[in-house]
């Protein structure tokens, strides 16, 4: 089985609305105008393998913007799926390391962030990109923004890719198929934490403002742990317009081609991140 597809981005002028063109300084251009969505994927053996240069095929915010200073690049990448996911024996919670999956656009998803209390990664309290229904860090109206190499990645579901019931929107890194849940339908089983934080933590009530703010509370809503259920005998992963959004763990083992590596280095199939060098001092290193 052999399948190819290259979806094209239309002209900026098409999409002023998502690419700010009107706002841009004098002398800017959008690379919007410029850049096209390229991804194929085909099947070889056990495994679907998707390459492509990340750029999106819709429009997105102002990169560089006053949030993210990052323009969009195009990108290396070579995903291996497993074509016949199987269930672990444990789930296997997602770290900063991997993407959890990828969109068939050929854009990662990648939900946590670089962002940690006092700056401290020892701290244990890790930023949220969207808090209460605002979006931070420059993530933009299909939940996307840039990291600093250029790779423009999902932290949400992103709008303009889902229309109607719920749609097969990707792939996570262990095979398994995502879907984006329309709003009003499926709902994750996090809950806010009640009370404020302990001592030696960020002040005030759990708010959503950091992951640790949240509990899985099991049946509370329509999805597992990983945000997983059963769809017509299958094990899907839902995006969710609530936290997690994109899910924070998988149920199969997940393969190494969504590791990530520094700027300019080798995923573990064989693509990158982009050859751009390391951020500036004082710049976080990633969104």
């Amino acid at each position: 089985m052999l399948f190819l597809c290259c979806l094209m981005l239309l002209p900026a002028a098409a999409l002023a609305h998502g690419t700010h063109d009107d706002h841009m300084p004098h002398g800017q251009f959008s690379l919007m105008a410029i850049l096209a969505n390229k991804v194929t994927l085909r099947q070889e053996g056990d495994y679907l393998v998707m390459q492509g240069n990340g750029v999106p095929n819709h429009s997105t915010g102002q990169f560089p913007g006053p949030e993210n200073p990052h323009a969009i690049s195009e990108q290396d990448y070579k995903f291996r799926i497993p074509a016949h996911p199987q269930k672990a024996q444990a789930i296997i919670p997602l770290t900063n390391r991997m993407d959890f999956g990828v969109a068939l656009n050929g854009v990662p998803f990648d939900p946590g962030t670089a962002e940690y209390w006092r700056r401290d990664r020892n701290s244990g309290w890790v930023e949220e990109g969207i808090v209460n229904g605002k979006h931070r860090l420059g993530i933009d109206q299909n939940g996307g923004h840039v990291q600093p190499n250029g790779a423009y990645h999902y932290h949400a579901m992103p709008a303009d890719l889902v229309k109607g019931e719920a749609v097969h929107i990707g792939y996570a890194a262990d095979g398994y198929k995502i879907y984006a849940a329309p709003p009003g339908s499926y709902t994750s089983s996090y809950q806010l934490k009640s009370g404020t934080r302990p001592a030696n933590s960020p002040a005030g009530k759990y708010d959503g403002t950091y992951t640790q703010d949240f509990t899985y509370v099991e049946g509370s809503g329509d999805l597992g742990r990983c945000n997983e259920m059963e769809l017509e005998g299958e094990s899907v992963y839902m995006l969710t317009e609530s936290f997690p959004f994109v899910p924070r763990c998988w149920i199969g083992e997940p393969d190494r081609s969504f590791e990530k590596s520094p700027p300019g280095g080798s995923r573990g199939f064989g693509g990158s991140r982009g050859g751009r060098p390391p951020p500036p001092r004082g710049v976080p290193p990633r969104f």
